[in-house]
């Protein structure tokens, strides 16, 4: 759409108040006619001058697959336009591109001239804030023509997609943890004091030995005191389950509950397959959505990062119930479980807290309840007039509730632990290490 612009309409002004004197005046009045010729020139050497969206092309470049809260610098060419006839002032023209709302412009397009008068480069930053697959549809151009009488705005579609992945933020953790294990242990069984996942023997009782070691049964038959030995398992099962439900839906500053429950089962599953252990994800709602089998390997990572990747939340209620049912009839044998959800409500915590405390007698389990980052903040916000009491009063009421669901689990002989998406993945490998070297998380 070709525009007249200010400095159009400032020439057509200064023509008219000419004009308007030539009127009193007579002998202005031939000036007045070679203004108002000169002027017809102008503009239609400058409307023919403005360059037009079909003889326009625009390239967008950005790397097609990125991971999520990365910077990704994108470049544009804007070809189709003569620099010697386009100033390439930081004016003569503007893009502006159709972002999805999920990624954050960090730096506007800034203009260059492009090599042998070929066109323009523009480059700008943007974060994406979310997983999953977003579409940039078009570019909008405004040229200016070379007098600044007129400019030409266009839609130029343009659809380039952009693959945002997990961050993974703690793989590299992960297998530093993993290297430090095998320097302590090497690639031997080895024998611990505390209570692993594989019983190895019988011994008798001397001092330092912990009491909670003891088996007492042996030592009325023996006459003596008898503890049980443990010897850290290897190539043990790790089921890892991670919530999409409509709870897992929040988000504080443009990362979701989701987002971090996958970024720290990813981390989780990187680790325990680079210690040889077997892995395998369960994805879950109402219902399992996704289960990726147990397979060890570091192949099978990049399965389980594919498949999972692009999981999106669910607007359904997340069951449980139904998942213990699942595990119950998969997951027979003893291994590390993981599951990452919010606390049920009251009346479904009674229903699942039987089914959860199962569990957590077959297996080394945890249970992360994500807790919401917007209300913890809320706790910690300085109280500055009266509206500030009740946010504050209703976030630490919420605080101290889910407090009391988690010294309830634990009631139950449930691990369990309350954290914010930003703490999750720490915790998770630290449970996981505890564990496997025997000892209590």
């Amino acid at each position: 759409m070709l525009l007249p612009t200010s400095r159009l309409a400032a020439a057509a002004g200064a023509v008219a108040l000419v004009s308007a004197a030539a009127v009193a005046i007579g002998p202005l009045r031939p000036i007045v006619y070679v203004l108002d010729i000169l002027l017809i020139l102008a503009c239609a050497f400058d409307a023919w001058s403005c360059p037009r969206r079909g003889g326009v092309e625009a390239i967008r470049r950005f790397p097609r697959r990125v991971p999520r809260g990365a910077p990704v610098h994108l470049q544009y060419e804007i070809r189709g336009i003569d620099n010697r006839t386009f100033d390439g002032r930081a004016d003569s023209m503007e893009i502006r591109d159709e972002t999805p709302e999920s990624v954050l412009v960090l730096r506007e397009p800034a203009p260059r001239p492009g090599e042998n008068g070929a066109g323009y480069l523009y480059e700008s930053e943007v974060v994406p804030r979310q997983r999953g697959k977003f579409i940039f549809p078009a570019l909008h151009i405004r040229c200016r023509s070379p007098l600044r009488l007129f400019m030409n705005q266009f839609r130029k579609p343009l659809e380039t997609a952009l693959e945002v992945d997990p961050p993974v933020a703690g793989l590299a953790e992960g297998l530093r943890r993993v290297r430090e294990m095998r320097r302590e242990a090497g690639r031997a069984s080895v024998r611990v004091r505390g209570r692993a996942s594989a019983f190895e023997q019988l011994r008798d009782h001397v001092d330092g030995d912990e009491f909670r070691t003891i088996d007492w049964k042996a030592t009325a038959r023996r006459g003596h005191l008898t503890v049980r030995e443990y010897r850290t398992e290897r190539n043990r099962d790790v089921t890892i389950c991670i919530d999409f439900g409509r709870r897992m839906a929040g988000r504080f500053r443009g990362e979701s509950k989701c987002d971090a429950a996958l970024d720290a089962g990813l981390s989780l599953a990187r680790a325990a397959l680079a210690a040889g252990d077997r892995v395998g994800m369960i994805a879950f709602a109402h219902e399992p959505i996704l289960e990726i089998a147990s397979r060890r390997g570091d192949a099978h990572f990049q399965q389980i990062f594919e498949q999972s990747r692009h999981l999106s939340e669910i607007a359904r209620e997340s069951n449980l119930l139904a998942l213990m049912r699942y595990l119950r009839a998969r997951r027979r044998k003893r291994g590390f479980l993981l599951i990452i959800s919010d606390l049920p409500d009251p009346i479904s915590a009674r229903r699942i807290l039987p089914a959860l405390a199962g569990a957590a007698r077959t297996h080394s389990m945890l249970f992360v309840a994500v807790d919401d980052a917007e209300r913890r903040a809320m706790e910690e916000a300085d109280v500055r007039s009266t509206e500030d009491v009740y946010p504050l009063a209703g976030a630490r009421a919420l605080r101290a509730e889910r407090l009391q669901s988690i010294a309830e689990f634990r009631r139950h002989g449930i691990r369990a632990a309350d954290l914010t998406p930003s703490e999750i993945t720490g915790p998770v490998l630290d449970a996981y290490f505890s564990a496997a070297r025997g000892e209590e998380f």
